[in-house]
């Protein structure tokens, strides 16, 4: 592995970044939406210099809508996302899931994205720009809330504690047990 830092303001830093992307695979950044753009190294850009290249982008919300320039980071997606309403008990306030399940999520969704299309490439001999939004990742996660969201008729789901979010499945608990706790 080798590593460089480039300066994406001077005209060194971006002659070197568009070399490299001569022979690059892939670009994978995530800064805000525009940001490479305004730099001159976006994808319109970069995919004229290679375009075998997979420009893979990663954000909070999107490279477009309404709220793209939105700043973003796990705790404040989970908030917005709805994770926050459907975490924790009815009787207390929302709360975060305990680890930083969006970052790893949006990672996970833009690796899978990126394979894709390198697969695609080798098939087409074209790259495409794969962007994924930390906030769509979400969603799948939340299905059940969502389909109790839906069936309804717009209620807001409660917060189930340990009990599973959306179904009657029992037993779909932790309880406590002589020796600690059981699942």
């Amino acid at each position: 592995k080798r590593a460089i830092t480039l300066n994406l303001k001077s005209p060194r830093g971006k002659a070197l970044l568009k070399d490299m992307v001569r022979r690059a695979d892939v670009l994978l950044e995530n800064f805000a939406p525009g940001v490479m753009d305004r730099l001159g190294v976006g994808w319109s850009v970069l995919h004229e210099i290679n375009p075998r290249l997979i420009y893979a982008s990663g954000s909070g919300y999107g490279l477009s809508g309404p709220d793209r320039d939105s700043l973003a980071m796990d705790l404040t997606v989970q908030a917005v996302s709805g994770i926050m309403s459907v975490t924790g008990f009815p009787d207390g306030p929302p709360l975060k899931a305990g680890p930083a399940i969006v970052d790893f999520l949006s990672g996970i969704h833009l690796y899978a994205a990126t394979v894709t299309a390198l697969f695609e490439r080798e098939r087409t001999g074209v790259g495409r720009l794969v962007e994924v939004a930390m906030q769509e990742t979400v969603y799948p996660t939340l299905a059940s809330n969502l389909g109790m969201h839906y069936n309804s008729g717009g209620q807001v789901p409660p917060r189930t504690g340990n009990r599973h979010g959306g179904l009657a499945i029992a037993p779909y608990n932790v309880y406590p047990a002589s020796d600690g706790h059981v699942a």
